[in-house]
Order: structure tokens, then sequence, then C-alpha cells
């Protein structure tokens, strides 16, 4: 570094690379010089390893000798546009992670190619006995699938397990397999039109019948309805083949051509166009000083302190429809992905479907289509979890966060961050205008408020003044004998249920039990990646930790002093639904937690089938309290308050 290599005529590339807090200076050769821009990934030779980068500028100079030059560009134009590099250098700043990182965490998972290595066990594997503890738990691990090394040292509680799978290789027992996965694109189809004019078909149509009815057939249904067909379509229409397609192609009757197919997360799902309402006069004033700021297009950040059922959600549509009548986009973001599909269906009634989602429920192939549709300006507002807060808008003119308070909108893997704070920062690098909601802000947002950095708008009361809930605290120390259901709050479900109204049950912990105790030394059945107690899933029949995934077989010997006295203490939602069944016999139980709605779109079905009656009781996690609308409900039992 104490000389500089000017490289005037090719240029240098300024390169970022995740896991590595440090640019790299690569030279650009002529044949990339006019595509290698800020903003798009590139192949760079790292040490020994060809990696992906990002490259996040350009100079005409180095202090470094001896560059490298760039291997290769993997974009034709940039996928981050200068403010969010700009965002993503501040992240990267603030919180102490590498650039590159945070880039990465930034654009849509999959689109870059992983490489991992699959784990399965030989025929010897599995015959093998030998008094080997740890392979005796990847053997009980890898029993009827196979697995990548590192889900493999969640399931063993063992780091760095390279070493050993290669040595157990060796052996025979394992086999090691390297797989790539390819980076998700966009998805194409391709479509048919007619490539003649009707008076050509009506001249020769009775022609083509005689030779081929089938061909016929599909000139005529194309006729019928111009436009593009799929080949599916023209299957299921005419019962043709694709060879008849093929050939009215290869005699130059169809033009084939090929579309995008946009992947919707939300398919078959049916628009109904609805009016705003009304504004109450403290949701008037509320949303005046917003639309002031929207106007003059202005960075300025709003806490909107209103209580539940104020209307809040009628603000950040009203400021939308502010934001887009000044050609600005939006962005809102919710805490919990089960909110997304409720919000979605808010905003189609108004907003049509020009609306992206973004949220880590999405496919790979659902999140790039959303993503792109951002990108390329299609859409004007994006809806999600956190992640939202990285739309790729040019033209951001509001941010709305809900539920300002909530702690899922923290980060907690590299790069760490808060989501709520970085609406804040963005809208002031946007000139934005930013709108925090809640009905019990945050400590932090509240002082902001009472200090002027942010102006409060307070909402006291609830639409058409409706009352607030009774609330009843109920001390169990008091209770003693009595079961998980106080019976006060036994006596009110019953009452709800004879009523035929609904019940909420709250519990913020899943699974059957939350520890293991030793009655005989006190010992606590703990992970041991996390040192945190391991919860029993009674379902499953084995104790798991909620951190790193780590599972392992329920025992009820004690490892420490080898007596069989292990318990189940505590209780999770699976021990609430076993009891509430055994105590309410006939009535119809719903569970809504992280163990049922594993699979895409589970969360949304069970909420829709309490809405429609299909379950009169409710037991859930911290997922049922984030803002549902769910009008039936009458009680509300919030467990272990």
């Amino acid at each position: 570094m104490t000389r500089q290599t000017e490289v005037t005529e090719a240029g240098i590339a300024e390169v970022v690379a995740p896991g590595i807090d440090r640019i790299f200076h690569y030279t650009i050769p002529e044949k990339f010089k006019v595509l290698a821009v800020p903003g798009i990934r590139v192949r760079v030779s790292l040490g020994r390893r060809t990696v992906t980068g990002y490259l996040v500028g350009t100079k005409e100079e180095s202090d470094y000798p001896k560059l490298k030059p760039l291997s290769d560009l993997l974009d034709s134009e940039p996928l981050l546009p200068p403010q969010m590099l700009k965002l993503t250098r501040w992240i990267s700043e603030y919180y102490l992670a590498p650039w590159g990182s945070v880039i990465r965490a930034v654009l849509p998972s999959g689109m870059d190619e992983v490489r991992t290595v699959r784990v399965s066990l030989t025929q010897e594997g599995k015959a093998c006995v030998q008094a080997d503890p740890l392979f005796d738990k990847i053997r009980t691990s890898l029993s009827g699938h196979t697995l990548t090394t590192k889900q493999l040292e969640t399931k063993t509680g063992k780091r760095n397990i390279k070493a050993h799978l290669n040595q157990y290789c060796k052996q025979g027992l394992l086999l090691l397999r390297k797989e790539i996965r390819k980076p998700v694109r966009s998805k194409s189809e391709t479509i048919y039109r007619l490539a003649v004019d009707p008076l050509f078909l009506e001249q020769n149509l009775a022609e083509i019948q005689k030779r081929s009815p089938s061909q016929a057939r599909i000139l005529q249904a194309l006729q019928g309805r111009p436009g593009p067909w799929s080949a599916s379509e023209i299957r299921e229409q005419t019962g043709a083949k694709s060879g008849v397609i093929r050939t009215l192609v290869e005699k130059s009757l169809l033009i084939r051509e090929s579309r995008d197919v946009f992947r919707d997360p939300f398919p078959g799902e049916t628009i109904v166009m609805a009016d705003p309402p009304d504004l109450s006069p403290e949701q008037e004033a509320a949303v005046e000083p917003v639309a002031a700021s929207l106007k003059h297009g202005r960075f300025e950040t709003f806490l909107l302190y209103g209580v539940t059922g104020s209307g809040k959600t009628e603000i950040y549509l009203r400021a939308i429809e502010i934001a887009l009548s000044q050609q600005k986009e939006a962005i809102v973001i919710v805490p919990e992905i089960a909110l997304t599909p409720q919000l979605i269906r808010i905003f189609h009634s108004r907003f049509g479907k020009e609306i992206a989602v973004l949220h880590s429920g999405l496919s790979d192939g659902e999140r790039y289509d959303q993503w792109n549709r951002i990108r390329k300006g299609e859409v004007s507002i994006a809806v999600g979890a956190r992640s939202a807060i990285f739309a790729p808008f040019t033209h951001l003119g509001l941010i709305v966060v809900d539920e300002e308070h909530d702690a899922t909108y923290k980060q907690e893997e590299v790069p760490r961050y808060h989501a709520r704070d970085l609406a804040v920062v963005r809208g002031k690098m946007s000139g934005a205008t930013v709108i925090l909601g809640s009905a019990t802000p945050s400590v932090e947002s509240f002082y902001h408020a009472h200090a002027g950095k942010y102006q409060m708008l307070t909402m006291e009361k609830r639409i058409e003044d409706r009352p607030m809930p009774e609330i009843c605290l109920i001390d169990m120390k008091q209770e003693r004998g009595a079961g998980l259901l106080s019976p006060k709050l036994a006596e009110a479900v019953k009452q709800g249920l004879e009523r035929h109204e609904q019940v909420l049950l709250f519990l913020n912990r899943r699974g059957y039990a939350p520890f293991l105790l030793c009655s005989k030394c006190g010992y606590v059945h703990r992970c041991p990646n996390c040192s945190v107690s391991l919860t029993y899933h009674m379902k499953e029949q084995e104790v798991c930790c909620h951190h790193c995934g780590y599972t392992t077989t329920l025992t009820n010997i004690c490892p420490e002093c080898k007596a069989e006295s292990l318990e189940l203490k505590g209780s999770g939602t699976e021990r609430i639904e076993k009891e509430v069944q055994d105590t309410f016999e006939g009535s119809s139980l719903l569970r809504l937690d992280r163990d049922t709605t594993r699979t895409k779109g589970a969360a949304q079905k069970i909420l829709d089938q309490f809405r429609s009656g299909q379950g009169n009781i409710l037991i859930g996690t911290q997922m049922v309290a984030k803002g549902h609308h769910l009008p039936g409900i009458s009680t509300v039992g919030v467990l272990n308050a």
C-alpha cells in the first residue's frame, strides 16, 4: 500500500463479499467496462476460491499493486439503486456487519448459486454397531433421510462436524454428496398465437379439416379467442396432442413465443373493491398533519398512538392514497407473517392487485417475482414483515410500521438490525414520511415523541365509541389445584360456548412442556449448543431447542444422577389444548403456533376456519395476538400472564 497503481484505462471495481468486513479492488476488463456499474453482482477470485461479490463502486486508481481482474458479471443492470447501496452501507457501519452480508440479506433469497453437502448412511453405516456416541447421534438423525452438514450440526449438537464426517466417509459408513442449488430466475412459459389472418383461415379451413381435423380444431379455437394461448390451454380445449401444435408452428400457421409467468402468492383470490369509510373526528385530526407532510414531500416521523380498535389501519390507507396521488411509493411492515394475508385483503379492496408482498413465508420464486415487480416499477405498494423495509423503491414517499413496539422487528441473525429504526433512517434518506403505529408504543418512540423528535398523534376512542373490554386479573397462587385454567376463566369459557360465541386462549409457549426437571438432583435437560432448557413436544415425542433446532428423544433417565426421575414441568400450547379438550368436551379447537403453521398458507387457513365458525376455541402463541380481526370472540384468556 506504499505505492499507487493507476489503471485509468480499465478502471477499478470496489467489491464486497458476504462474511468479510472489507472492500476489495479488482481491475475491470475492457469487455466489462460498460456494464460494470455499482449495484450488480460479480464473480471474483478470492484467495483460492471463486465467490459471488457485489460491486459497490468504481474508481480510477488503487493503493494495492497486482490487482486481479473481475472474473464475470452476473447482472446486466443494477439490482440495487444508489439509495439502497447507501442504506446498506449505513447498516454495515452502524450494526457492525460486513457490507457484503448486508447486501445479501437485502436481496431476495435464492438469487445466488448455493453449494451444499448432503450426508446419508451407507448400508455399512446402517448396520454398524460401535461405541461412538457421535456416530450413534448421526445415525439416529439420518434414519430414513439425508441431511446437510449444517442440519447435522444442529441435530447432534456437534460444532465443526465436517472433519468427523470425512473420517466416517473414509470408513465407508457415510456417503457425502455435493449439491448445487441453481439460482432462482424468472419463470416463463411457451405461448402460441395465430400467424395468419382470418381471411386466410376462411379460405383454407375446409381443406385443413379434410387433411387434419385436430389441426383445424386448434385453428378454430384460436380464431374464436384471439390472443395468446398456452400449450395446456390448447390441449384442454381441443384435445389435440403436442405434436399437432408443433406441426402447425412448422407450417407457419402458429407463432410460438415465450412470456414471463407471475408466481402469485395468493392465486385465485377474489378481490372485492370497497369504498373508504367516513373518518371519526380523531381520525380526521390524525390524517391532517400526515397529509401535509406527504404533500410537501418532507421527512417527518409520526407516532400514531391509538387504542385498539381506534382505526389506525384506516389512517395508513388514507396516507397511502395521498402518497400515490403524489406519484410516490409506500412500504407497510407488520410484525407477523400471519398478519400479512389479512392486511393484503384490506389493501386489495382499496388499491386492487397492484401490491407486492415480501416476507419469508413465500417461496424463493414468489419472493423473487414480488421483488422484481417493485424493481421494475410495476407496483407502488409493498406490504410484508421486517424484510419489506428493503423493498427497492426509487421514489419512496411513505413508510408505515404497524405495531412498532413489537420485538419481532429485531433481526437476530447477521446482519442484525431493527426494522423500526431502519424505517426512520430510510425515511430520512428518501425524504419520506414515516408513521409508527401502536396501542402500546415502545419506550424509545414514546420518549422521542415527548422530546419533539417525533410528532405524536393520539386516538383515545374506539370506532363508534365502542367500550373497552372488561379485564379481570387472577392471582393463580390463590387458585391451588385449579389446573391450567382458573375456575373463573373456565366458567367464562363455558358461558361463552353456551352463547355460541368464540373464545381465544393465549399462551406464549409452544410445545407441551417447556423443560424437564430431575426430581432427585434438580438437573434441567438443556441444549448442548445454546444452554437453554429443551421443550417437550408430545406429537413428535421428542424434546427440542427452540433456538437452534437441536432435537433428541424423550427419556425419563437423568443424565446427571442416572435416576428415572425426569419430569415434565410447565405448560405449552399442546398441554393447554389437551386440558381444554378434556374440560370442554364437544368443543371444536384450533391451535395456532409455529408447530401448526410450518406449511405454506397454514396460518391463514386456521384463521379462516376460525372466522367461518369451524372452531369455537382458538389456542395460540403470540401469532394470535397481532391485530387479527376476529369479530366472533367474546372471551379472551391470557395464561401465565
